[in-house]
């Protein structure tokens, strides 16, 4: 990066458990924002900039005064080791993450003013044009950050109560220490399979969400009839896709066990960063409760904001239920509950969806908000050229 970040942030702000109402006393700064490369990133086969990420807190951080006016302002201390995230966006990029509803983009836009840290006038534009990009597609963008954190949860909870014990060996499944088939062709191979499965399962396809829920469903539900072996649509579309492009038996099973194989060794190595990497706050809390209560914590703000921003249109980054987030996030809800609790939210924004009960719009004014795009990245360019 060959400019000063600094001088092109037209807005940065609070992120994080200090922006939801919910931190601690060990709670790092969060910083996000959105900034615009000289012209030349956006035209310049060679160049190219999509965000500037910071870990810690350098001397010559850009935005030291900014953080430390926080900072003082709010009683923290600074430890400059590991008191900074920081992520800043390239405009066109943060704009296609805003249309697109992704959760922690929304919670930049929607920032409260006092977690502001600074706003210039391309800045003040877009905020006030703001609600030009909620949609419906909320359901599907917070819901699946939320099942993320579910799976991890899932995940952690397998590794607490029956944590592997070994690195997986190709004998396990009934693999030779050699493959027999070569890493490029299986490959190959994996990627044919992949592009009929996405064909049938109509992935590819222009199909409002909840549609395609349903057809796959329906489609599941007769092959389940017909299929004594059927486990999963995914699995069943496969082993069809690998038939169907001509196949043997015997290479199918390789591939499978190569596939197992393969899977597991992969989360073999998660495992063993997870045991090296955890917080140890954060492992006595997963020890004593038996999973990760910082994951249930994100996973319920993000399903309860889901459905606020539905029915109301209002993005509520700076949370009224801030007191019993950190609650679970402090183990207070058993595993039980939170899965209880995740399932029956989850149908209600189903039928929220379904029912076109939202008072959002089902889809964002695209052409709005290129046009707003266009003109905005005009005006930095139109201020470059008269320096």
């Amino acid at each position: 990066m060959e400019f000063n970040i600094k001088d092109r942030t037209h807005f940065l702000c609070i992120t994080g458990s200090h922006a939801f109402g919910t931190a601690t006393e060990h709670s790092d700064i969060d910083l996000s924002g959105y900034a615009t490369p000289p012209i030349e990133y956006l035209l310049a086969s060679y160049k190219n900039f999509e965000q500037n990420d910071q870990k810690y807190l350098p001397k010559d951080y850009p935005f030291n005064a900014e953080v430390t006016q926080y900072a003082n302002t709010h009683e923290l201390k600074l430890d400059p080791a590991k008191a900074l995230d920081q992520n800043i966006y390239a405009l066109k990029k943060f704009f296609s993450l805003a249309s697109s509803c992704n959760p922690n983009i929304m919670s930049i836009l929607f920032s409260n003013d006092a977690d502001v840290l600074y706003s210039d006038e391309i800045a003040d534009e877009l905020r006030a044009n703001k609600s030009a990009f909620l949609s419906a597609k909320v359901r599907h963008t917070y819901s699946g950050y939320a099942i993320s954190q579910l799976k991890r949860i899932h995940t952690h909870r397998r590794w607490l109560l029956n944590p592997p014990d070994h690195m997986p060996t190709r004998s396990e499944f009934g693999l030779p220490e050699q493959s027999k088939v070569p890493a490029d062709q299986r490959a190959a191979a994996e990627k044919l399979v992949e592009k009929l499965m996405r064909e049938w399962l109509l992935q590819e396809a222009e199909i409002d969400r909840s549609v395609l829920f349903t057809i796959q469903q329906s489609l599941a539900d007769f092959i389940a009839t017909i299929d004594p072996a059927y486990q999963n649509l995914e699995e069943t579309a496969r082993t069809a896709a690998m038939k169907k492009l001509g196949m043997t038996d015997n290479y199918i099973q390789l591939l499978q066990a190569e596939k197992r194989y393969k899977a597991r060794h992969t989360e073999w190595k998660q495992y063993e960063t997870w045991v090296k990497t955890r917080n140890p706050a954060r492992a006595d809390l997963e020890a004593r409760y038996g999973y990760d209560a910082k994951h249930a914590y994100h996973l319920v703000r993000l399903i309860r904001m889901a459905k606020e921003i539905l029915l109301t249109g209002e993005v509520l980054v700076k949370r009224p239920d801030a007191a019993e987030l950190s609650e679970i996030r402090n183990g207070s809800w058993t595993y039980d509950k939170l899965i209880a609790y995740s399932e029956e939210k989850d149908k209600e924004l189903e039928e929220i969806y379904r029912g076109k009960k939202y008072v959002i719009p089902h889809t964002a004014n695209v052409n709005f908000l290129g046009s707003l795009c266009t003109k905005l990245h005009q005006k930095v360019f139109a201020s470059d050229a008269r320096r």
